[in-house]
């Protein structure tokens, strides 16, 4: 991805669409970004997901093909999630992921970027995976 693809990307996933660029290019510093090829296991699933992962390009399925995303384990910063096998689906995916100390750092610095968590996920557009 080109260095303004993951700010696009974002743009486009609830809630970093509320987050301004600057804040966005800051965490874009502080988190991965990973391609996975089609059908590369993305979690294996022997524990929890480990830190936030925001899918930004392709999906990710789990055992049954059930497209999982954009945001997963969000639940695994408050509590132990569920430990489902994931996998990037037939198109791939790229995925951010946003380990615990950056997830409350921004937290902390943007009340809209929890604010719009909650709302994302009461809407149920969260995986808990």
């Amino acid at each position: 991805m080109a260095i303004d693809e993951p700010l696009s990307a974002l743009r486009r996933i609830a809630p970093f669409d509320r987050m301004p660029d600057d804040q966005l290019a800051l965490l874009l510093t502080f988190a991965g970004i990973r391609d996975y090829s089609p059908g590369t296991t993305v979690h294996k699933g022997i524990s929890a997901l480990p830190r936030l992962q925001v899918v930004m390009k392709g999906s990710v399925v789990d055992g049954a093909g059930t497209a999982i995303g954009p945001v997963m384990g969000l639940t695994a910063m408050f509590e132990p999630p569920s430990r489902a096998i994931l996998s990037a689906d037939a198109s791939g995916a790229t995925i951010l992921s946003i380990d615990r100390q950056t997830f409350f750092t921004l937290a902390r610095a943007s009340p809209e970027f929890v604010r719009g968590f909650l709302e994302v996920g009461t809407s149920g557009g969260v995986a808990s995976p």
